[in-house]
């Protein structure tokens, strides 16, 4: 099947919904951009006051919210589906306000457990596990605190990918840039005015995160039709047992390919390995935070269109936030790879940082490439109820993963669990037409080659032609300089690659020329 080019969201939309697509893209791109922008722009000053070894032990607490994340049970993108389906009248508003109140009790009993658990294990893991030279009970403490914080954020995760199906993105994002300002800028505070230590740190983290959670609960309650009080329902978690089961084994194999190297690290390396490590890797995530807002304002669009029947739109939505996402994500990745050192430098004023983390960053922003590239095959695939084909590709990308993991980190250290990283996801990126081709109502031929290889290819070549370019020994301000161009340069080459960009490009100047004309003509 030849997928016809692709015109304008108007094909797909009515304008309604056009616009509140357009909104709720802008408000994700917003909010989830301050994220990451804090995520990285507050690092340097928390490796400041903490030092390199406490800095990392922020690396463990990722590590255990990804773990933690595992006991949403598939919950969080089958609650978003399901709140998308009440919102396009396939599910009763009672249906919606038990699945709700069901999810949130399984989901807050199993991790008010893990938490304890978390606390209980804190000496073990502190003692036997990690490998540095920091005091025991600092440690001990940090991870505690680590555990009641990870509780707090895997229940935000829920509520917010409610509200995310409810189409209550706009909201979201902008309580989300309030909160993120107060957990990074509330956290320098603490650290430069009240204790510079990670225990106050953690503490802080505590007291956000329980406010955040209590107002994005009323929030979802609030939202949701007030036909009766929310009861558990055995009946409602039945319902998409199927669906958020596949979604559980999935999770297990996605936490392995994303935290099994810091795992590894953690215990194999010394600790201040692992902070270089964890910078490294919170710089490459801004490919994914990239294209993280495209995914999830198209998720609950795409799940419309499925459980309406509309193989059409479907397509054509697939397409369009296939082709946003491989602009946003090869901008950013494009940057990353070509320049890490000379950002770093730039941003931390920190040569030793530069020279450890740069080579790390690109091979990392190399696999987040290719795996953001896989982001909308993977959401239309769910869309669609469809778990195996990703469960199958993930396990096969995980155990290839772990292999390597444990077979060069030991003797090649850091720059191994990059490579495994970018190799790996490389592989899985090549393998996914393979596997759902027939899964889902698109050409796969034109997906690899119009929306992932032309943007990409085109990107590349500008921007390393501007690598090439640029002077030796160049001044910081010379280097913002280079930098803005390359980054300018990586959007217009990305963006006119594709057919989407182009035709919403043509359209504006058709309307500027036609209201020329037609004012000349007055």
């Amino acid at each position: 099947m030849r997928v016809a080019p692709i015109v304008s969201f108007a094909v797909c939309f009515n304008h309604g919904n056009v616009m509140a697509l357009r909104g709720n893209v802008i408000a994700n791109y917003v909010g989830q951009g301050w994220t990451a922008v804090a995520n990285v722009v507050f690092v340097p000053i928390f490796i400041h006051y903490l030092g390199i070894q406490s800095y990392a032990l922020i690396g463990i607490y990722i590590i255990l919210q990804a773990w933690l994340a595992l006991l949403d049970l598939g919950m969080s993108p089958t609650l978003s589906r399901e709140m998308a389906r009440f919102v396009g009248g396939s599910l009763p508003a009672r249906g919606a306000v038990e699945l709700l109140r069901s999810v949130e009790l399984v989901c807050g009993g199993f991790v008010l457990l893990c938490a304890l658990l978390l606390v209980v294990a804190a000496p073990w893991i502190a003692r036997y596990w990690l490998t540095t030279s920091l005091p025991l009970d600092e440690v001990v403490g940090a991870l505690r605190l680590c555990g009641v914080v990870v509780a707090f954020r895997f229940m935000e995760t829920i509520y917010r990918s409610a509200l995310y199906g409810l189409d209550r993105q706009v909201w979201y994002n902008s309580f989300n840039i309030a909160v993120t300002t107060a957990r990074f800028g509330g956290s320098a505070l603490v650290l430069a005015l009240v204790s510079p230590t990670v225990q106050a740190f953690f503490l802080w983290q505590v007291v956000v995160a329980f406010a955040s959670v209590m107002v994005l609960r009323h929030k979802c309650h609030a939202t949701l039709p007030r036909i009766a009080a929310g009861r558990f329902s055995g009946s409602a978690l039945r319902g998409i047992g199927g669906f958020a089961g596949g979604l559980v084994a999935i999770n297990l194999t996605a936490l392995v390919l994303t935290q099994a190297d810091k795992l590894i690290i953690s215990h194999v390396l010394p600790l201040e390995m692992l902070g270089y490590y964890t910078f490294a890797y919170t710089v490459s995530n801004l490919v994914a935070a990239a294209v993280g807002p495209v995914s999830q304002a198209f998720y609950p669009v795409l799940s419309r269109h499925s459980a309406a029947g509309d193989a059409e739109n479907l397509r054509r939505s697939y397409d369009i936030s296939a082709q946003v996402a491989a602009v946003a994500a090869v901008t950013i990745a494009a940057i990353l790879i070509f320049f890490p050192r000379e950002l770093v430098l730039v941003w931390a004023g920190n040569v030793e940082l530069a020279n450890r983390t740069a080579p790390i960053i690109a091979l990392l922003a190399l696999g987040a490439l290719a795996n953001a590239l896989l982001q909308i095959p993977y959401f239309a695939l769910l869309a669609r109820g469809e778990v195996k084909a990703p469960l199958y590709l993930n396990i096969l990308a995980a155990a290839a993963f772990l292999a390597a993991l444990l077979m060069f980190v030991p003797t090649h250290g850091l720059v191994a669990a990059a490579w495994a990283w970018f190799l790996v996801n490389l592989g899985m990126l090549i393998a996914m037409p393979l596997l759902v081709r027939r899964k889902l109502p698109v050409a796969w031929r034109d997906w690899a080659v119009r929306d992932v290889a032309l943007p990409v290819a085109a990107c590349f070549v500008v921007v390393g032609a501007i690598r090439a370019l640029a002077p030796a020994g160049a001044s910081r301000f010379e280097t913002m300089v280079v930098l803005a161009v390359a980054g300018t340069a990586a959007v217009a080459a990305s963006g006119l690659a594709v057919s989407t960009v182009r035709a919403v490009i043509s359209a504006r100047l058709g309307m500027f020329l036609k209201g020329r004309v037609g004012g000349a003509n007055g």
